[in-house]
């Protein structure tokens, strides 16, 4: 088992066949950072999510929660700092667990990023990576420099005197 908390680009993966010796292990260390799921048994999956404390609690998932601005991120116990005064006070001594319940049967184009994965899917991530990985400051200056030649066309055909 575990003895440290990692931070990096690992994740432990522990198989567990009896539910109570899953949540005993979750209950009988610090409060982790997260709890990640795999499991489509509904049941399984409140009991967990009930009788475990850590900072988030996430199924069949284990990235996108971190992307929602909706959800807070971080931990509880050794994981968790807050702030002070007014709501942030009451933030910092209340501890909120963000709850991500993603099903892996999502229809298309979602279900292309789980496994077993062959190279349609792998084809379908390369190019979505690409499309994603456009910001929004270079969509805005796409339009900047569209919008200069729309007033540049407009002011050369202004300016220079039709013959």
């Amino acid at each position: 088992m575990m003895q440290e908390e990692i931070f990096g680009p690992i994740m432990p993966v522990f198989y567990y066949s009896n539910l109570h010796e899953l949540i005993n292990e979750i209950s009988g260390k610090a409060k982790p950072l997260a709890v990640y799921m795999f499991s489509e048994n509904s049941r399984n999956i409140e009991q967990v999510k009930l009788q475990t404390s850590s900072g988030a609690f996430v199924t069949n998932e284990c990235v996108m929660q971190i992307a929602n601005s909706s959800l807070p991120f971080g931990g509880v116990g050794g994981s968790g700092h807050g702030r002070l005064h007014g709501k942030y006070g009451f933030r910092t001594f209340s501890n909120p667990k963000s709850v991500a319940l993603m099903s892996s049967n999502d229809g298309f184009p979602t279900n292309r990023r789980y496994p077993p994965y062959t190279e349609d899917k792998k084809s379908f991530l390369r190019k979505l990576m690409k499309v994603a990985f456009i910001t929004y400051g270079q969509i805005g200056k796409f339009a900047a420099i569209f919008l200069l030649i729309i007033v540049a066309i407009v002011l050369c055909g202004v300016l220079i005197p039709r013959g």
